[in-house]
């Protein structure tokens, strides 16, 4: 990791002070946190504009209202991707957290996602929809 990164590489679980670490020299180039790390230091976390920001099994955003999505979404880096298996597991509205969490805004807000994608494509499924429902 030095070769690429020379410096310390900062683990949240190992920082007991992150309010002290803020107000110190954070040169620190790569720092590793659990999801839940970031939701009970979300300040810390949104102190600071980021270069990169990834997140790993990112459909742990996937429900806009939980905790954790609205914690990581404060964080703001030039750079965001998300790396997943499952971008939809249960519901296509799974799909607008990640989405506005790389492009705020992009497929709009989650009300207008719903009505111009969701419920279109969930009646598409339905067995007994018509040409105009397909559509």
């Amino acid at each position: 990791c030095n070769k690429y990164i020379p410096s310390t590489v900062i683990q949240p679980k190992l920082i007991v002070a992150y309010n002290k670490l803020i107000h110190e020299n954070f040169s620190n180039k790569l720092c590793i946190a659990s999801y839940d790390q970031v939701r009970k230091n979300s300040d810390f976390f949104g102190a600071k504009q980021w270069n990169y920001l990834v997140l790993d099994e990112a459909h742990i955003i996937k429900n806009s209202k939980s905790k954790i999505f609205k914690s990581v979404i404060k964080i703001t880096a030039l750079h965001k991707l998300v790396v997943t298996g499952t971008p939809i597991q249960n519901d296509v509205l799974e799909l607008w957290a990640l989405f506005d969490f790389l492009m705020p805004g992009f497929l709009g807000t989650y009300r207008q996602f719903n009505e111009r994608y969701a419920k279109p494509i969930v009646k598409s499924r339905d067995s007994k929809c018509s040409t105009v429902d397909y559509d």
